[in-house]
C-alpha cells in the first residue's frame, strides 16, 4: 500500500489495473473505487461528523474495498480500461449563507466578501463520462428561501465568516470560495443577515495551490433599495491568478445580469 502525498492533486485522471482498489478520504467522506474488466465498483461511507474547512484529503492506492456500513454500486462500462476521472463539484441547489455576525453596508459603500460553500465529489468512469457518483463531501442542511411558504425555493443552508481581506482567507480543501462584491447605491444602510448564492449557475476553478474558486458575483442595490442587479463574472476571479477550470455550471444562466427584488437576494 502506498500513500500518495497530500500535495499531489486529489482530482484529475487516475489509471487502475484490473482488480485494483483506490480510496479517497475527504474529511468525513470515504470512497473506494475498484476496477474490473467491464465494470467499476464504487462504495462510499460518510461518518456524518462535522468537518472543518481545512479537513485533510488522502488518496490511498491498492487498498481494500469498503465493506461494513458502506453503500456500494456497480457500473458496467465497456471502456473501463480508460483512466478514471475524479473532480470536485459545486452544490446542486442555491445556497443561503448567513454571516456569523451580521453587518451593515452604509449608503455609497462597496465591499467584497469571500464566502465558502461545501463541495461535491464527482466520479466519472472515464474522461467524458458516464457520471457514476455525485454527492456532497458533507451534506448541508436544507432551508427554504422566499417571501412565503408558497413562493420561494428549497436551498442549502450555510454559515460564513464573510471574510473581507484576501490575506485572511485560509487554505480551504473541502470548500469553494465565491467572491461577492456588494455596492449599496441606496440612501439607507443595508443589513446583511443572509445572502442567496446562485451556486448551480457558477463554474469551479482550481489554483496551483489547490484552492477552489467560483466566478465573482457583483450585486448593485438600486437607489430605492427595492431591487438588486446581480452579475456573474466571466472566468475565474482576477485575484486568483492562473487557474484551471474543473467544472462548468450545472445550470447555464439565461443571461449575464439578473434583476431581482432585494429580498430575493438578501432575504
Amino acid at each position: 500500500m502506498s500513500l500518495i502525498p497530500t500535495l499531489k492533486p486529489w482530482f484529475g485522471s487516475f489509471s487502475f489495473a484490473t482488480a485494483q482498489t483506490n480510496q479517497w478520504r475527504i474529511g468525513a467522506l470515504t470512497v473506494s473505487i475498484q476496477r474490473h474488466a467491464s465494470e467499476w465498483q464504487v462504495c462510499h461511507l460518510n461518518t456524518g461528523a462535522t468537518i472543518d474547512e481545512q479537513a485533510t484529503i488522502e488518496v490511498t492506492e491498492n487498498t481494500s474495498p469498503l465493506e461494513e456500513g458502506a453503500k456500494c454500486q456497480r457500473h458496467a462500462v465497456a471502456q473501463s480500461n480508460q483512466p478514471l476521472r475524479v473532480l470536485p463539484g459545486l452544490a446542486d441547489r442555491p445556497v443561503v449563507t448567513r454571516p456569523l455576525i451580521p453587518f451593515h453596508l452604509h449608503p455609497g459603500q462597496e465591499v467584497r466578501l469571500y464566502v465558502g460553500t461545501s463541495i461535491w465529489l464527482q466520479i466519472y468512469a472515464f474522461e467524458s463520462g458516464p457520471l457514476m457518483l455525485d454527492l456532497p463531501v458533507q451534506r448541508p442542511s436544507d432551508t427554504w428561501f422566499g417571501p412565503s411558504s408558497r413562493e420561494g425555493e428549497v436551498c442549502y443552508a450555510a454559515r460564513t465568516r464573510a471574510i473581507l481581506d484576501l490575506q485572511d482567507l485560509p487554505l480551504r480543501t473541502v470548500r469553494a470560495t465565491t467572491p461577492v462584491r456588494i455596492k449599496n447605491n441606496g440612501q439607507t444602510p443595508l443589513l446583511l443577515e443572509r445572502l442567496l448564492l446562485p451556486i448551480p449557475h457558477l463554474s469551479l476553478f482550481a489554483t496551483h495551490d489547490g484552492r477552489l474558486w467560483t466566478e465573482e458575483l457583483s450585486i448593485h442595490c438600486d437607489q430605492e433599495m427595492r431591487s438588486a442587479h446581480l452579475q456573474i463574472g466571466k472566468g475565474a476571479p482576477a485575484m486568483t491568478g492562473t487557474t484551471q477550470q474543473l467544472n462548468p455550471p450545472r445550470v447555464l444562466p439565461e443571461r449575464g445580469v439578473f434583476t431581482r427584488a432585494l429580498g430575493a437576494i438578501f432575504g
